[in-house]
């Protein structure tokens, strides 16, 4: 099980907690340190300084009563059992925190001064407990600190980021590198431009070969569009024929119409939108449509006549003659109702469309028959249009529709 890496800004933050940690912990033990040692030197020379007190006095013969208070004690050769041992130098008395015990030769002997400080370390847990303090909110306001500057510092990758989000779906030239820093970033933006600039030859390629095999192909099936109106009119009174004749004539109009929309595709360039009014130019294209192929069907296409679509005139007609189609069999005979909507268009068959036998086709009829899918589905995604297609029903909508 793969573990998904911290996000950037939180390593970064995490970075700045540790380096405040460190620094806070440093400054701790710094302290610490430099308190114990203090401490250390203020008890030797206290204690230096009362021996040598006690001993020019005792050595000069003046009246000197060594201290025996709470805080500091002396002794002349005889110290408490404990003491005895101790050489010569400032000891921490080992029973007992805070107390330091001072061992000196002096001409008037061996003295033992011991001093009380528990006072001065109470001051030390006090202290301790700041320095605790101190390291916990170093470390949390480094976090913070790192939270802000990290949020700052990675502003411009968040504006590069936002930049590609808002380059299109086709392939386009970039400079992001030109509003870029000079650095990292500026190097994967300039990557970014880089690839980009691959993606825009590689798609000026695929226009390239699409359109000559779009306009290469166009010949062929005019000749084939040709030879099957000649062999129309040379099968008059061949009724026998006209199914067949009428199933070429489809498959040549589905052709015809599928290189018109792989062109389109293949240029990347669409018809721009323009004003039509919905009713007439729907029942024009339905009927043109499926006129040749299901004489006998009914078009009942309803819906206000003041209904007006601002759509690609002829990528619209290509669509809806697709989907027409699509739903009606090949001398199909019943009603077809289209029914006309501000945002776009439904078409539904009555009942089970019926076949007359004249015109019923021998085998399967189509093999295609996903107008949602293939190349008339991208060229309604291009534009924004939603086909919702299920069998003998179809609802179309222009998202870029205006009523």
């Amino acid at each position: 099980m793969t573990t998904q890496p911290l996000p950037l800004r939180r390593r970064v933050t995490l970075a700045f907690m540790l380096l405040g940690f460190m620094l806070s912990l440093s400054f701790a033990l710094s302290t610490v340190f430099i308190t114990e040692d203090y401490e250390q030197l203020l008890a030797s020379e206290i204690l230096r300084g009362q021996a040598e007190d006690y001993s020019l006095r005792l050595s000069n013969g003046l009246p000197a009563q060594l201290p025996q208070t709470h805080r500091l004690s002396g002794y002349l050769g005889h110290p408490p059992v404990r003491y005895a041992n101790f050489g010569l130098g400032v000891h921490e008395d080992p029973l007992q925190d805070g107390v330091h015990v001072g061992v000196f030769d002096m001409p008037a002997g061996r003295m033992f001064f011991v001093i009380n400080l528990g006072d001065i370390e109470t001051l030390e847990q006090h202290l301790n407990l700041a320095l605790a303090t101190i390291v916990a909110l170093g470390t949390l306001i480094s976090g913070w600190l790192g939270w802000l500057l990290a949020r700052r510092a990675l502003a411009p990758v968040s504006a590069l980021a936002a930049a590609v989000d808002r380059l299109p779906t086709t392939a386009v030239a970039t400079q992001l590198a030109a509003s870029a820093s000079p650095d990292d970033l500026g190097r994967l933006a300039e990557a970014i431009d880089r690839y980009q600039g691959r993606l825009v030859d590689v798609r000026e390629q695929q226009k390239a070969f699409f359109a000559d095999a779009s306009h290469e192909l166009r010949t062929p099936v005019a000749v084939v569009q040709g030879a099957a109106e000649l062999l129309r009119e040379d099968a008059v009174g061949f009724s026998e024929l006209t199914p067949r004749l009428d199933r070429l004539d489809r498959g040549i109009g589905d052709l015809i119409d599928l290189l018109d929309v792989l062109l389109r595709l293949a240029r990347g360039k669409h018809d721009e939108p323009e004003a039509i009014e919905a009713v007439d130019w729907t029942r024009g294209v339905v009927t043109s449509a499926l006129s040749r192929f299901a004489p006998d069907l009914h078009i009942e296409v309803a819906g206000p006549a003041t209904v007006t679509w601002t759509v690609s005139r002829h990528e619209a007609a290509l669509l809806l003659r697709a989907i027409a189609r699509d739903i009606v069999p090949p001398g199909a005979s019943g009603t077809l109702n289209v029914s006309i909507e501000p945002e776009g268009l439904s078409l539904s068959t009555v009942g089970e469309l019926g076949t007359s036998n004249a015109r019923r086709p021998r085998g399967p009829v189509r093999s295609d028959r996903a107008v949602g899918g293939g190349l008339v589905g991208r060229l309604a995604g291009a534009h924004g249009w939603r086909i919702d297609a299920k069998p003998g029903r179809a609802h179309v909508t222009w998202v870029d529709s205006a009523v």
